[in-house]
Formats: C-alpha cells, structure tokens, sequence
C-alpha cells in the first residue's frame, strides 16, 4: 500500500514542522516500523493540501534528526538503528490495555482444545476433507471467472440471507434427487458449523437439556457449554448411538434437542442402522424433542448407496438437517446448507440477518454453476475412489504391522475419511511422541466430553497419497511397538 495516514496538529509551527513532528510520532509508537517505507511527498503533499516542496522540507528535518534516510529513486524509509532518546523503551498503552482487559469477565468464553500444531507437520492424519491437490482448481476457477465477468448489480449487491437463489435452488434440486429430502427450506451458511450454531442459538435457552454421543464431535462440546446447556452423554456401541441407554435419559431429562452423524458418525465412522434410525425417530416422537442431523460426508460412501437421510421421512418435521460441501470441495469456501421446516427457517433468516446478512454471492453463484455443468459429481465420483483406495492402502498398512507383533484393531467403515483404530495403548502418550517424530493423530480424548483418556486415534487418510500414507504409518508401528 502507498498511502499512510499521518496524524498531526495544527498550530503555530510552519506546515513542514507539523508534518515532521507527525511522522516522529508514528516512529514513537511504532505505527511506522524501522525500515518502512514513508509516503510519497505526493501523498502527504494532498493530505496536508501543501506544497511538495513543504514535504521536502519536513524529510530533511527527519534525516537531519536521525529519524529517517533517503534512497535515490526509491523513497525515504524508517532509519533501521534510532538513537536511543528518540524512542520510550516501552509503551504505556499496552501496559494500561493488559491491565484493563485482565481484569474483564468474558460472557461469551469458548471452552475447546486444539490439536492444531503451531508449524507444518509432514504426516497430518487429522483430516476430514479431500485431497486439495486433487481438486479440480481449474474448471472450478472458470466457473468462478464467468460469475465476475457476468456479474449482475444484484450479485454484487445485498441479497437474501436464505442465500443466493441460483445455489438455493441447485441445492434444493440436489437435496431431492440424491438424498430424497423435499418441502423444506434450504439456507446456505458458512460451512455446517454456522449453520448448527444459528439452529442451536435459535431453539435452547439456558438450563436446557441436550444429548449428544459419548465419543463426538468436539466443536458441539464447546457449543452446547458455550450457550449453558446440561449435555447428557448417550452410550455408543459397535452399532452406533444406542436408543435404550437414550430412552432412559429421556425418562429422567427433558431432552430439547438431540445430536447425531448417523452416516459415518464422527469419529468412530460407524453407519447407524434403519432399525435404530426408526427407533430413534419413534422416541423423538414419544419424548418430543428434536433431532440434529449433521450429514457432514454424504457424497463419500465406497461400497453401496448410503441410506437416505433421516431428515428425508419426517412427516413430523423434528430432524433439522445440515450439511457441508467443505468436505468435497475445500474448507476456505465455507460453503454450507440446512434444509429444515418453513416456520424454523424465517426465523432464522431474520437472525442471520443481524449476524452477518448474507454469505458470499459470488462463491454462491461459482459453485451452482459449477454444479450445473455436472463438475460437481464428476469431482465427487473421483473423491470416492481415491479415499477407497487410500482406505485400503490404510487397512493393508495395518494387517502388516499386526503381522509384525501389534494388537490393532477395527471395523472397516463403509465411507468416509477416517478410520477409527484400537491401538491397545494410552493414545494420550502416543500422539504427543507421534507429533515429536512428525506424525499428527488426534487421541480419544479429544473426542470424549469428559477428557478421559483412551486406547483410540483417529486415522484420517484422504488427505494423503498412499505413499505418503505408508511412510506416516511406519513412523507410527515403530512406536506402537515400542511404547517406552
């Protein structure tokens, strides 16, 4: 940037003084950094409606003073060295702001670790989205390109907070000819978690009660404290959430709303099935609560079609859905949708209204077209048969170490971008010697509402080439199997 505002007073001094004892002062306080370029006495010639000449003379005065120096054809810059008189050894304003800001009670305070390393690591098996080396950058950036060049005043204008109505009705036609849900209101958000956030802001008041899976998605630990709900922890098995440990919660709790990722549940990957589904639905009907359906991967399942959404026979209208294209797309188009009642979604239009309005029109209109010219599943289809293969590749890796001595264990999912592993071993321990040797597994732990440790990692693999996933698992076996 070429321009920088320089503050100044205007008194009894000549113009060029004021000009220089107004960049002094951004020396001071370090608005101007040593090395920095000044603006142009072209600039600062039209800010203070003066003369160039008069800059001119305000810079002579700063080099003379050893505040700044001049390059020939370049421009006057911050001196790299400043006498010691000219700048305070510290700033008083950032003492007085800590002391301030230590002493504030924050309403709002988010309670969510992280897991996220500080630097790059070579081996990141944290991944839930695809590839983004495989994305197809370049039909999407056409499609992209043909929205800016044939950009209408009203996609650069205000829209409706539901969401522009070319990706609203791409998505609407999507939601009915793939995951047969009809006769709902679809509204785009900035990926699934804006979306469950508005539904959750909108439905529970404090002090209300909410169940949610004993191993889950971590964000909805930190939400649910976030806006004062008493969370009950619902038994899992080897078959998903289990409905008898949840109807006798229900006997005790009034249970508003329910969290479930029936389709490849986070993270143990496990498929709910139509039996618990059905009964699932039936309780919700009985104990009338609501049910939030996070179909977070639907479009990567590798062996049979996946069962529809629960939200797709809901005459009842208690299964608010979500989803996400972060997953098959990449993460920075934050580009997710709910589809739920009429009544539910004016409401939370109206909300959005004063959170942020509106989501970006542009990557709205980029990606229905996108999904009109048939790019979206021909990218889809491909996603699913490279995760399969990186899958197998994954499951081969294992079967080697278990040959060599290790105890793992666990169920291949039928979709998905993760593997839910037994390692046997503290996972606690394992994930903090893994990301020392460049390995990044997220322990069970960080999956569980109570912290308690557990025996296991979350491999997620289609991130990954398989080579890549070979080297990282090796890394891993070596200290599986040698834990000390």
């Amino acid at each position: 940037m070429k321009e920088f505002f320089v503050p100044h007073k205007d008194n009894d001094q000549p113009k060029y003084l004021q000009i220089a004892e107004g960049i002094k002062d951004l020396i001071r306080k370090k608005i101007l950094k040593k090395g920095e370029k000044l603006p142009s006495s072209r600039n600062l010639s039209q800010q203070f409606v003066c003369h160039r000449q008069t800059v001119t003379l305000a810079f002579d005065e700063l080099i003379s003073g050893g505040w700044i120096y001049s390059e020939p054809r370049k421009g006057y810059f911050v001196n790299e060295v400043l006498p010691d008189e000219l700048i305070p050894e510290t700033v008083a304003s950032v003492e007085e702001q800590h002391t301030f800001w230590s002493k504030q009670e924050f309403y709002s305070k988010v309670e969510l670790p992280s897991f996220h390393p500080e630097t790059p690591i070579q081996y990141n098996f944290t991944s839930i989205v695809d590839d983004l080396r495989q994305f197809p950058i370049a039909e999407f950036r056409n499609c992209f390109n043909d929205s800016i060049m044939l950009a209408s005043k009203q996609l650069l204008d205000y829209n409706s907070p539901q969401g522009w109505p070319f990706l609203v009705d791409m998505l609407t036609l999507y939601l009915r000819r793939f995951r047969a849900i009809k006769d709902r209101m679809v509204i785009v958000s900035n990926g699934s978690q804006e979306a469950i956030y508005y539904l959750m802001r909108m439905l529970l008041k404090p002090g209300d009660d909410v169940a949610i899976e004993a191993i889950s998605y971590p964000p909805m630990f930190g939400l649910f404290k976030l806006l004062n709900s008493n969370v009950n922890l619902i038994q899992c098995d080897e078959q998903g959430i289990d409905p008898n440990h949840l109807e006798n919660v229900l006997k005790t709790k009034k249970i508003k709303v329910l969290f479930l990722t029936p389709l490849h549940q986070f993270p143990t990957t496990i498929t709910l099935s139509s039996q618990r589904r059905e009964a699932i639905k039936a309780l919700a009907s009985k104990y009338e609560f609501l049910i939030l359906e996070d179909d977070y991967d639907h479009e990567c399942s590798y062996f049979d079609k996946p069962p529809a959404p629960m939200a797709s026979d809901d005459p009842e209208g208690r299964v608010l859905y979500v989803s996400t294209f972060s997953k098959v797309m990449f993460p920075s188009a934050r580009l997710g949708f709910m589809a739920i009642p009429q009544k539910l979604g004016q409401e939370i239009c109206q909300y959005k209204r004063i959170v942020n309005h509106q989501n970006s029109a542009i990557i709205q209109d980029a990606t229905a077209r996108w999904m009109q010219k048939g790019h979206f599943e021909r990218h889809k289809n491909k996603l699913r048969k490279r995760c399969l293969s990186r899958l197998e590749t994954v499951i081969s890796e294992l079967d080697s170490m278990n040959t060599n001595g290790s105890n793992l264990k666990w169920v291949k999912p039928n979709g998905g971008m993760g593997l839910w592993l037994n390692t046997g071993q503290d996972t606690d321990q394992l994930s903090k010697k893994a990301l020392a040797q460049g390995v990044f597994v997220t322990p069970e732990s960080y999956y569980r509402f109570d912290k308690k440790p557990g025996t296991h990692i979350r491999i997620g693999f289609s991130g990954h080439k398989e080579e890549e996933l070979v080297s990282g698992l090796r890394i891993l076996a070596a200290l599986l199997q040698n834990p000390d």
